[in-house]
């Protein structure tokens, strides 16, 4: 919770003051950035997606999904140097692991899991990745329920 309220806090300070380089502020629009994707992706594909039966409900489908994930989770662990911390985010790596998240909507790949292994891949440390994976679903999960309740 107390990224969350530092998060908020932050971003309400650098508006206020008109404060770019804050770093809250760079989060918050780095959050935004690397949530459009999942969005857009998430609109266009929910018919497919959550038909009962969508080719990618298949078993084979989540198999495949979940031993490819597990190899590049590996993979990012191995490889990375795990040197930049989670204020050094920039919009591409934003978009990167917002494009990362898009796997997520193919069941048998973890959000959680496809943000962490994107931040890791791109020399995060491993407590800021998961910090920052953590605080990506946030909105993306808020916004999938908004989608759901509207439907309903």
């Amino acid at each position: 919770w107390s990224d969350v309220k530092n998060l908020l806090y932050g971003t309400a300070q650098g508006l206020i003051q008109r404060d770019l380089r804050l770093p809250e502020l760079r989060l918050f629009f780095g959050m935004i950035i690397a949530t459009i994707p999942i969005g857009i992706a998430g609109l266009l594909l929910s018919k497919t997606l959550n038909a009962c039966d969508s080719p990618f409900r298949s078993l084979a489908i989540i198999g495949i999904a979940s031993v490819m994930m597990g190899l590049l989770l590996a993979i990012a662990e191995l490889a990375s140097f795990r040197s930049r911390g989670i204020g050094q985010v920039k919009l591409f790596d934003a978009l990167f692991i917002g494009l990362a998240q898009v796997g997520a909507l193919i069941p048998g790949v973890s959000r959680s899991g496809s943000t962490l292994t994107a931040a890791l891949l791109l020399d995060m440390k491993r407590e800021d990745a998961i910090r920052y994976s953590f605080l990506l679903g946030l909105p993306a999960i808020a916004l999938a329920g908004f989608k759901e309740l509207y439907t309903l």
